[in-house]
């Protein structure tokens, strides 16, 4: 089983403040997130909606409009940031509810939503594909507006048409290992057009799942464990379990961990 920690998996997660990404003691910064991209609450700037907080740049206004980049859809994006801007101060994000920054790149993420009836585990599924990785390390991972953003790995034939199924048991999400509780979720490939007598090359995908009601539900399962050792800084582990062989005689399951997802992002304290 891969381990991986949330904050090494990829730089744009990054929760410590955007004053921890300062260049040279001055007040510029860059950054990398994932986010939706929704209107402001002015219901007329587009901004893109983190974890970290919303940002707005002039270029999303140009990116909209041109048909490039569209409201309700899931980004990887990076900026370049000015703390001594006078729209950055504290003032001026509380007024307007964003910071305001320069978009210097982005991706943009295939949404799905998750399926809360586990796919059936024990059998392959017509043009199942084997799963490299179901992180892969070093690109986009991350969470955002109820939308989990990862980036798998697999090898196939150039231009196929690949569907993935991410399925939780939600009556029977967690499971205890060595006293260490894991929550999980199975994730699937499938090409109906695959064929193995074309050259495969190595491939991602970045997908963003619906799935704020796991990580809700799971949040409040822990939270109640926890009981009285309940803080702040309380976490739980995803396990992310992919199917890393595919054979006649059925299917090798591998997973990753990632274990710093904080209860507070998904359950308030006083809910």
């Amino acid at each position: 089983m891969k381990k991986f920690s949330l904050f090494l998996v990829v730089a744009l997660f990054n929760f410590v403040g955007l004053t921890s990404c300062l260049e040279n003691g001055d007040n510029k910064s860059t950054g990398e997130y994932v986010g939706v991209l929704e209107l402001g609450r002015n219901y007329t700037t587009p901004v893109l909606k983190t974890l970290a907080g919303s940002f707005y740049g002039p270029e999303l206004n140009s990116f909209v409009n041109e048909g490039k980049m569209q409201l309700g859809n899931c980004y990887y994006f990076q900026i370049s940031y000015d703390m001594g801007l006078p729209e950055n101060s504290e003032q001026m994000v509380e007024l307007n509810g964003y910071y305001t920054v320069s978009v210097t790149g982005y991706a943009e993420a295939s949404k799905q939503y998750a399926n809360s009836y586990l796919t059936d585990t024990s059998a392959v599924l017509p043009g199942e594909l084997a799963v490299k990785q179901a992180i892969y390390s070093d690109a986009p991972f991350g969470y955002a507006e109820n939308y989990l953003f990862i980036t798998h790995y697999l090898s196939h034939e150039k231009d196929l048409d690949v569907n993935w199924d991410l399925s939780f048991d939600s009556e029977n999400m967690m499971t205890e290992e060595n006293g260490h509780r894991n929550y999980n979720v199975f994730i699937r490939a499938t090409g109906a057009d695959h064929d193995d007598s074309k050259t495969a090359t190595e491939q991602l995908h970045f997908k963003a799942y619906q799935m704020g009601y796991f990580f809700e539900s799971v949040a409040r399962m822990e939270k109640e464990r926890l009981g009285s050792s309940y803080t702040q800084t309380s976490t739980f582990t995803l396990k992310l379990n992919f199917a890393s062989e595919i054979k006649d005689t059925g299917i090798t399951w591998e997973s990753q961990t990632v274990d710093n997802f904080y209860i507070a992002w998904f359950v308030p304290d006083g809910y």
